[in-house]
C-alpha cells in the first residue's frame, strides 16, 4: 500500500514539475517563433481607439523571453485632427522590459522598464490657441473612432484636469513600477507661431532609476534648451530625487544640483553665463496651484545667493520668500545683459551688494522688508513696497547708516547750451550762461530717472546717520518724501551738520523738459569755514554762519542748476576772519604775508539771485577798525565777483590816521577763492575825501 503512495506521489510531482516547464517551454516557443508584425494594423487600431491618437508603426516588433522584452522600430504617433507637418511623437526605437512574473501569474501587463531612442515631440499651437495634440484621452475603456471624430479642438491648457486624471488612470491599470527608464539624444520642441514662441529641448539625455507614482526615484538629466528667435541656448546637467503624487497632482524634489550655461548667439559677441543651482527641496501641487523651494542656493557671475519661497502662483497670485546675498556686483549683472543703468562718474558705484530681506509679490503688490541689506557701503534696513494695481505707487521707510551720493553722481547723457531765457548782459558781471537740458535728458543729477517721477506715486521716510552730497557732510538727516506724477516734495529736509543745523523743504518738479527745484530753508550757527571748504571749495574766511534761503532753479546737473538759479539769499556771519589778506596792511602799502587775515565781527549780507548771479542788495561789515558796506555781483558758475567795499575807518591803525571817518573805496574782482584787492584811488582822492584829508593835515 505504502508503495502505491509513493509511486502516486512521484507521477504528481513529476506531473506539477512538468506542466510548468511544458507551458514555459511552449510559451517562450512561441513567442520566439511568433512574427509580432502581423499584429501592427491590430495595435494601431486599438491605440487610436484607446486614445484617439494615430499610430503609425514603420520599424519592426521583436521579442526576447529572458528578459521579456517587446521592442519596437520606427514609429509616428499624431492627434486624430492634427494638421500640423510634423508627428506629436516619432521614435527610432522603443525597448519595453516586462515582468515575467506578472504576466504568467496575474495576466497582468507590468513594465519594469523603458529604453527610448531618439524621441521627437513636436508640440504646436495655432493662431486659433488649438493645439496638436488636444486635452482629452479615453478613458482605460474602450470608446468608439466616432467618438473622437465628433469631439473638437480644445483650447491650450482647457481642461488640463483630465490630462492628468487619465495619465493617473492608465499608470495604475498598467502597474509601471519601472526599475530604469533610459531616454537618449531626445527632442521637444514648442511652437505657438501667434506668440512669436518656438523653444526647443534637444540632445535630451535622461536616466531614472526605481520610477514609481507615490514613491521617490533618482533622477539624471542633461539637454540643451534653445530659444529660437533670440537665439540663446542653455546647457542643462542635473540630478536629483523625485517623487510624483499617484494622482500626479503633486512633485517633491529633494537635493536638486544643477550646472547651466547660458549661451548667446555669435553675432553678439558675449561671452558664455556659467550657473550652478542646488535646492533642498522643492514641493508643487497642482490642485491650488502651490509651490514651495526650500534653501536653493545659486551661484553666476562670482554671485552667491540662496532664496526661498512658498505660495500659490497663477491667476491667485500669493508668494512670499526670503533672499540671503553673499555677494552680488549688480553692475556686473546690468552690463552683462546690457540693461540700462544711471552712467555714473564713479566706476565702482553699484559694484557689492550683500545682506539680506523677505519679500511678498501679488498681482498688486511688490514688497521687501525687514531688510538687512550693504550695497557699496551704505547699509539699508526698513521696507519698500510698491504698488502697482493701474498705478505705480512708492511707499518706504528706510534707515541708512551712511550714503555718499557724489559716489553715485551720473554724467549728463545729452544737453544744449542753449539758453532758457536771454542772458544777462551786466556791464561789471561776466554774462551768465543759463543751460537748458533737452526732454531727452533721462536722469537727474542724483541718478533718478524722470519717467520715475513722471509716473508713480511716492510716499516714505528715511534717515541717514551721514550723508555727503555735492561735497557736503550731513549727519542725522531726516527727509519726508510726498510726490504725486511728477512732483516730488521733500519736507522736512533737516540735517544736522558742521556744528549746526539745517531745517529745509526742497521739492522738484519734472513735467517739463527740464527739471524744476525749489529749494527754502535756513542754516543755523554752521562752522563757515568747513562748510564752505566742502560745499563751494572756498576756505578763506572763517566764523560762525547762520543764513536763510528761498531758491529756484532748473537743470539736470550741477552746473546747469548754478547758472539757472534764482531768488532770495541772506547770511550773517559772526566772530570771523578773512584769510589772506590784512586789509590795513594793504592801505598802508606793505606786502601780504603768510598768516595775514582781517578780523571780522560781523558781516550781514542780503541780496538776489538773477540767473546764477548775486546782486548784494544790503551788505554790511564791521570789523574791530572799521565798518564797510559792499556793492556788487558775484557769480556763481563761474565762482567770481566784481564787487566794491566801502571802508571807514573809526579807529585807524598806525600809520593810517589820515584816513579817520575817511571811506576807502576797495575793489575785489576775480576768483572767489583768491580775489585781487585794489584800492580805487580815483574814488579815493574825490571832493569829499580831499576836503577830510586837508582838514587833516591842516
Amino acid at each position: 500500500m505504502r508503495h502505491k503512495i509513493n509511486r502516486g506521489l512521484r507521477i504528481l510531482v513529476v506531473v506539477f514539475f512538468l506542466v510548468p516547464v511544458f507551458v514555459l517551454t511552449a510559451f517562450f516557443g512561441a513567442v520566439s517563433l511568433m512574427d509580432f508584425n502581423q499584429y501592427k494594423p491590430m495595435i494601431e487600431q486599438e491605440v487610436a481607439a484607446k486614445t484617439g491618437y494615430q499610430l503609425r508603426i514603420e520599424g519592426e516588433l521583436e521579442t526576447s523571453v529572458m528578459p521579456l522584452q517587446l521592442k519596437i522600430g520606427q514609429s509616428q504617433l499624431r492627434h486624430e485632427f492634427s494638421e500640423s507637418d510634423e508627428p506629436l511623437l516619432a521614435f527610432e526605437k522603443i525597448n519595453l522590459r516586462v515582468s515575467l512574473v506578472a504576466l504568467l501569474l496575474q495576466a497582468k501587463v507590468h513594465l519594469l522598464g523603458v529604453e527610448l531612442f531618439e524621441p521627437r515631440i513636436h508640440l504646436q499651437v495655432d493662431d486659433q490657441g488649438q493645439t496638436n495634440w488636444g486635452t482629452q484621452l479615453a478613458s482605460a475603456h474602450s470608446k468608439p473612432i466616432s467618438y473622437f471624430k465628433q469631439a473638437t479642438w480644445q483650447k491650450v491648457n482647457e481642461n488640463p484636469e483630465q490630462v492628468i486624471k487619465q495619465s493617473a488612470m492608465l499608470a495604475e491599470r498598467f502597474d509601471i513600477k519601472l526599475s530604469n527608464v533610459t531616454l537618449y539624444d531626445g527632442l521637444v520642441s514648442w511652437r505657438y507661431p501667434a506668440r512669436n514662441q518656438h523653444y526647443e529641448l534637444s540632445d535630451l539625455e535622461l536616466m531614472a532609476f526605481d520610477v514609481e507614482l507615490g514613491q521617490g526615484f533618482d533622477l539624471q538629466f542633461q539637454g540643451r534648451l534653445k530659444n529660437e528667435q533670440t537665439g540663446h541656448y542653455y546647457d542643462v546637467d542635473q540630478q536629483g530625487h523625485m517623487s510624483i503624487a499617484k494622482d500626479m497632482r503633486s512633485l517633491t524634489v529633494k537635493q536638486l544640483n544643477a550646472d547651466m550655461t547660458l549661451f548667446w548667439p555669435e553675432e553678439m559677441d558675449r561671452n558664455e553665463l556659467k550657473i550652478q543651482l542646488g535646492l533642498n527641496g522643492l514641493k508643487w501641487q497642482q490642485a491650488d496651484k502651490r509651490i514651495e523651494l526650500e534653501s536653493a542656493k545659486l551661484k553666476a557671475l562670482d554671485a552667491e545667493t540662496s532664496f526661498s519661497l512658498s505660495g500659490h502662483y497663477g491667476d491667485k497670485l500669493d508668494l512670499a520668500g526670503q533672499v540671503d546675498i553673499g555677494y552680488l556686483n549688480p553692475r556686473q549683472w546690468l552690463n552683462y545683459f546690457e540693461l540700462p543703468y544711471p552712467n555714473f562718474v564713479e566706476s565702482q558705484a553699484l559694484s557689492q551688494l550683500e545682506g539680506r530681506f523677505n519679500w511678498q509679490l501679488t498681482p498688486q503688490k511688490s514688497q521687501l522688508e525687514d531688510m538687512a541689506l550693504t550695497l557699496d557701503k551704505t547699509q539699508f534696513k526698513g521696507y519698500f513696497n510698491y504698488q502697482h494695481n493701474g498705478q505705480s505707487s512708492y511707499q518706504f521707510d528706510l534707515a541708512l547708516n551712511q550714503l555718499n551720493m557724489d559716489f553715485y553722481a551720473a554724467r549728463l547723457t545729452q544737453a544744449s547750451t542753449e539758453s532758457e531765457s536771454p542772458a544777462t548782459n551786466a556791464t561789471d558781471v561776466k554774462s551768465a550762461k543759463p543751460i537748458k537740458v533737452t526732454a531727452e535728458k533721462i536722469y537727474l543729477p542724483i541718478g533718478v530717472p524722470v519717467s520715475t517721477l513722471r509716473e508713480s506715486q511716492i510716499q516714505g521716510q528715511l534717515q541717514i546717520d551721514a550723508l555727503q552730497i555735492w561735497q557736503g557732510q550731513y549727519q542725522q538727516v531726516q527727509m519726508g518724501f510726498n510726490a504725486e506724477y511728477g512732483k516730488l516734495d521733500i519736507a522736512p529736509f533737516d540735517a544736522d551738520l558742521y556744528d549746526g543745523r539745517w531745517r529745509s523743504q526742497f521739492s522738484v518738479d519734472v513735467n517739463n523738459d527740464t527739471p524744476q527745484y525749489h529749494f527754502k530753508g535756513r542754516l543755523d550757527n554752521l562752522n563757515a569755514q568747513a562748510f564752505l571748504r566742502d560745499v563751494a571749495q572756498y576756505d578763506l574766511l572763517n566764523g560762525t554762519l547762520s543764513s536763510h534761503f528761498d531758491l529756484r532753479t532748473a537743470g539736470s546737473n550741477l552746473d546747469a542748476i548754478k547758472y539757472n538759479m534764482n531768488g532770495l539769499f541772506s547770511a550773517d556771519l559772526v566772530d570771523g576772519a578773512y584769510l589772506g589778506v590784512d586789509l590795513n596792511r594793504l592801505l598802508i602799502g606793505q606786502p601780504t604775508q603768510v598768516g595775514d587775515a582781517t578780523r571780522i565781527e560781523n558781516v550781514r549780507l542780503g541780496g538776489q539771485v538773477v540767473k546764477g548771479i548775486y546782486y548784494l542788495q544790503q551788505a554790511t561789515l564791521k570789523s574791530d577798525r572799521f565798518d564797510a558796506k559792499a556793492f556788487g555781483n558775484v557769480h556763481l558758475p563761474n565762482a567770481t565777483l566784481e564787487t566794491e567795499l566801502q571802508l571807514t575807518y573809526q579807529d585807524p591803525p598806525e600809520g593810517l590816521g589820515v584816513l579817520k571817518g575817511v571811506k576807502v573805496p576797495v575793489k575785489l574782482s576775480g576768483s572767489i577763492v583768491q580775489p585781487d584787492w585794489q584800492v580805487d584811488i580815483d574814488k579815493l582822492l574825490g571832493a569829499d575825501n580831499v576836503k577830510r584829508l586837508m582838514r587833516f593835515f591842516n
